[in-house]
């Protein structure tokens, strides 16, 4: 799976989505990027806990996802 799949499968920023597997410590070139399901399993987690947090719009989630990840 590329960056730029599981981005429209969330239905989110591809950029955004980007921005958060870098700030995970997840290497990623650009959106053609192949990605382990280890490497999808780590974000989606990282994005259920933010909609458990109280962003219940999946963008609302990523963006808290890369703020969180920044401050860590």
């Amino acid at each position: 799976m590329q960056v730029i799949d599981l981005a429209t499968d969330l239905k989110v920023s591809p950029e955004g989505l980007v921005h958060l597997f870098r700030e995970m410590g997840i290497p990623v070139s650009d959106l053609k990027t192949e990605i382990t399901e280890a490497d999808v399993s780590r974000i989606l987690a990282r994005i259920e806990r933010e909609r458990r947090a109280g962003h219940k719009d999946i963008s609302e989630a990523l963006d808290a996802a890369v703020e969180d990840a920044q401050s860590a």
